[in-house]
């Protein structure tokens, strides 16, 4: 996600800002301006613009199509959102502790630098409640019977692994069901039917018996992918490492790290 990648280069600039700042001027005479000087630099990311590209990021997340599950990157964004706010009130700090001959103006800068740090802040606020409403709807909402099934794109064989029916409806767009450009299996290698009804996907198990196909996607794509999988014969034993897979094509390649940390945090 180019997003996070923005935010992320964004507080590494303050973070390099603030490290500079407190390695020079070691004789500054006038410590309140150091210290202005100081806050003013670690916080120069905490602007309406890193606020807005994270309330981008969490708009992508809940009302993206394909969407992937809040649970996924919704504590990735919370923290995003905590450092943008503290960026914010460093940045505010500064901006009140600067010691001029122009007490006028100052307050003025101050007034203003205070009413949008006010405004970034509740930008802040309004982001995680909205997070935190989507996660117990998400919490709340009943799943379908199905406990796993497995979609794989027609087009170019890639496999998505999904816990539920209401995740795979929730994560998958009504109009690549339309579209019919996945084929979706159950576990034990049912067919699954998906259809498109008053705007909300259906699913819908059939007579069909496709193991064998089913088995030979979760391979190819296993092989092709390089998957850690227990047990290739068993196709549950796929839907984790896919899973994993999925988690970590959300985030751009050289944050994939990063991911892999989040992911084994989260379990």
């Amino acid at each position: 996600m180019f997003l996070l990648g923005a935010i992320v280069l964004r507080f590494l600039g303050s973070v390099i800002a603030g490290v500079i700042a407190l390695s020079t001027e070691p004789g500054f005479p006038q410590m309140r301006e150091r210290a202005a000087n100081i806050l003013t630099a670690f916080g120069s990311a905490g602007d309406t613009t890193t606020v807005l590209l994270v309330l981008a990021a969490a708009a992508v997340l809940v009302w993206g199509r394909p969407r992937p599950r809040v649970e996924s990157l919704g504590p990735v964004i919370r923290v995003f959102l905590l450092v943008t706010a503290v960026l914010v009130l460093a940045r505010v700090a500064g901006v009140f502790l600067i010691d001029v001959d122009l007490p006028s103006q100052v307050q003025a800068q101050e007034a203003f630098v205070a009413a949008f740090g006010v405004g970034d802040l509740l930008l802040c606020a309004g982001g995680a409640i909205l997070l935190g409403r989507v996660e117990a709807e998400e919490a709340t909402a009943p799943d379908d019977v199905e406990p796993l099934v497995f979609a794989v794109d027609r087009g170019n064989g890639e496999v998505f692994a999904f816990f539920s029916y209401a995740e795979a409806a929730r994560t998958i767009s009504i109009y690549s069901i339309e579209a019919d450009e996945f084929a979706f299996y159950a576990d034990d290698g049912t067919a699954i039917n998906a259809e498109v009804v008053d705007e909300r996907t259906r699913f819908t198990a059939t007579d069909v018996d496709a193991r064998d196909e089913l088995m030979q996607h979760l391979r190819r794509f296993a092989q092709a992918k390089s998957l850690d999988v227990a047990d290739r014969s068993d196709a549950t034993s796929y839907a984790v490492p896919i899973a994993d897979w999925q988690w970590l094509e959300l985030w751009p390649g050289w944050l994939r790290g990063i991911g892999r940390v989040v992911r084994r945090l989260r379990g």
